[in-house]
């Protein structure tokens, strides 16, 4: 069990660990960390009816999806694409709030009310969240091995 101290000490810690694990643990810390620009987020959403606010939750990234090593997370809204033949088309359904994006950025005739990028910017507290969850949950899975 090795002491977890700074950032290369941590990398080293979560390098030991067994590739499901280190999946768990990293995604859990992620998903700990993003917990405040999750409740930002939903603090300043402009709400009507809740459904846009129901829907803006923390993902996990398709991109850093943990294959080359890289594993990462947002908060945003889910944008459903379904497949018909080789083109994808938006499905206009109730389980997409489409609409999120001209309440970001706002259209020729409504201004602006953005959620999303003022909830990024409390990213900096985020990051203290994450070394520090990163080392309780290496810490516990350490104690189960």
């Amino acid at each position: 069990m090795a002491e977890v101290v700074g950032i290369e000490d941590m990398r080293k810690a979560v390098e030991e660990l067994s590739s499901d694990l280190r999946r768990k643990v990293v995604r859990a810390a992620i998903r700990d960390a993003l917990k405040p620009v999750l409740q930002r987020a939903r603090g300043l959403v402009a709400v009507r009816t809740g459904f846009l606010l129901s829907r803006i939750a923390v993902r996990n990234s398709k991109i850093f999806n943990g294959r080359d090593g890289t594993i990462g997370g947002y908060v945003g809204v889910p944008s459903r694409k379904r497949m018909r033949g080789r083109l994808p088309r938006l499905t206009i359904t109730g389980s997409n709030p489409y609409y999120y994006k001209f309440l970001e950025q706002g259209t020729r005739k409504m201004k602006a009310r953005p959620f999303l990028r003022p909830a990024g910017q409390m990213l900096h507290e985020s990051l203290e969240i994450f070394q520090a969850r990163l080392k309780e949950r290496i810490d516990k899975a350490n104690r189960r091995t």
